[in-house]
C-alpha cells in the first residue's frame, strides 16, 4: 500500500488534514462548491483540484495510483 489519497466531495480539506497528519499525501481532490474550493486551495495549494460536478469525471481523470478514496 502506498500513502497517496484521492479525495472526492473534498470540501475544504478537513478529512486530508487528518490524512496528511498520519503521514498520506492527497494527489487529487474534487469539490463543486466555489466558496469550499477557495479554502481548500488556501489549504492545499499544491493539489490537483478538480472543480467539475462528480458525474461528468470520468474514471481516467482521476490518478489511479492511489491506495485510499475518501
Amino acid at each position: 500500500m502506498n500513502n497517496k489519497v484521492i479525495s472526492l466531495f473534498a470540501g475544504v480539506g478537513g478529512i486530508d488534514i487528518g490524512f496528511e497528519n498520519a503521514g498520506f499525501e492527497t494527489i487529487y481532490a474534487n469539490e463543486i462548491d466555489e466558496k469550499a474550493r477557495q479554502t481548500y486551495k488556501l489549504n492545499f495549494p499544491e493539489v490537483f483540484l478538480d472543480s467539475r460536478d462528480i458525474r461528468d469525471v470520468q474514471k481516467d481523470d482521476i490518478p489511479h495510483e492511489a491506495s485510499v478514496v475518501v
